[in-house]
């Protein structure tokens, strides 16, 4: 039996899905941790609509957010105007994907940094009840202790 020699095989799907999903990931852990540290210390009015916005591509389903960026960045959107200025196309490139991905993504990083921020403040809580009165003054320090009490108290 001869030997056939085999075409070599197109690792192109391969190395683009490598480059969207490194590039996704490296700019989401950045941008949802910095947003979340963001969220967590700052309090506001427009904080709920805020968050809101950020967890919006979660609850809604994937082919609405697929048409949603795509009709904000077509050659009609407003994102595609400003990019066909500068002679960019974002549709139906690897860039775009990695935007898609980045879209998806996000929520999931910003929820997860934000928790990890929430259950990580604790110790700061603590220690400032027990350094004495902050400088809030005496009813400060007693509800941080009073809060510490109850977070390490025992379950009966």
């Amino acid at each position: 039996m001869p030997f056939i020699p085999l075409p070599w095989p197109d690792f192109s799907p391969l190395w683009v899905s490598l480059k969207v999903s490194l590039s996704a990931t490296v700019v989401v852990v950045h941008l949802g941790t910095w947003i979340a540290y963001k969220m967590h210390r700052g309090r506001g009015t427009g904080r709920s609509l805020v968050e809101a916005l950020l967890m919006a591509p979660l609850v809604l389903p994937p082919t609405v957010v697929g048409f949603g960026l795509l009709v904000l960045c077509g050659k009609n959107g407003p994102i595609g105007r400003l990019l066909a200025l500068g002679n960019f196309q974002l549709v139906f490139t690897w860039y775009g994907a990695v935007v898609a991905a980045m879209v998806v993504s996000f929520p999931l990083m910003y929820r997860s940094a934000l928790g990890a921020l929430r259950k990580r403040m604790w110790p700061f809580w603590r220690r400032r009840a027990w350094m004495g009165p902050p400088s809030g003054g005496y009813f400060g320090t007693w509800l941080c202790r009073w809060r510490c009490r109850a977070f390490w108290r025992e379950p009966s």
